[in-house]
């Protein structure tokens, strides 16, 4: 029985997980529809919730999709960019890693 119970619950968590990143991503298409956040904001929050382990910013402004995005624009862009996102809760830093909102269940 406890071993039911345990299966049940670890169901349970796979099922609130997805559902919390099926949501975030109906969030980040709706805010990008409703111009609240631009493509290339989009783009950057995708590169995040896509990418297998946590990235630091750092990790983040060497990807070669990041460096293509502001090729030709300023570093004050791309501090906007990352602010922004901050700012709407749908990243966050912890432990010098960007982290989707979804893992802290918003």
């Amino acid at each position: 029985m406890a071993g039911m119970l345990e299966t049940i619950h670890h169901l349970y968590d796979r099922v609130d997980r997805f559902t919390k990143i099926l949501l975030f991503e109906a969030k980040l298409k709706n805010l990008r529809d409703e111009k609240k956040i631009n493509n290339r904001q989009y783009a950057i929050m995708n590169g995040i919730h896509n990418h297998e382990k946590l990235l630091t910013l750092t990790q983040l402004k060497q990807m070669p999709w990041f460096i293509a995005l502001y090729d030709k624009l300023s570093d004050k862009t791309k501090q906007r960019d990352i602010a922004k996102l901050k700012a709407l809760n749908l990243v966050f830093i912890e432990n010098k890693q960007l982290v989707p909102s979804y893992f802290k269940g918003n």
